[in-house]
């Protein structure tokens, strides 16, 4: 997806359907070329994706504040499944995937 921005055109991919909750949406979703593209969420940096990533930043927000704001949108429900599972997920990542001081940037807010 991040090639064809790169190269100056305009991208087209299916998202995750998140009001589903099984896969992709079943429209694409483009975007036309940008001079700064910012691809959001953790596993935008993968390594597998250094060479077309240029400056991978992370953004940390208290995780405390983070639930919250999960609960806020989603629900106690949803949260508490969710967390059920990103907590394990999100450590196994930054510990062994991409670790925090691997990025260029962390940005950290209490």
């Amino acid at each position: 997806m991040v090639e064809p921005l790169r190269a100056g055109g305009t991208a087209t991919w299916l998202p995750y359907d998140w009001d589903d909750g099984r896969g992709p949406a079943p429209r694409p979703t483009s975007l036309a070329p940008a001079r700064i593209v910012v691809l959001d969420g953790a596993y935008t940096a993968r390594p597998e994706l250094a060479d077309v990533v240029d400056l991978p930043v992370l953004l940390q927000l208290d995780h405390a504040l983070r639930r919250e704001r999960v609960r806020q949108r989603e629900g106690e429900e949803f949260a508490d499944g969710w967390y059920a599972v990103w907590d394990a997920a999100e450590e196994y990542y930054f510990t062994t995937i991409r670790p925090r001081e691997s990025f260029a940037i962390v940005f950290m807010r209490a």
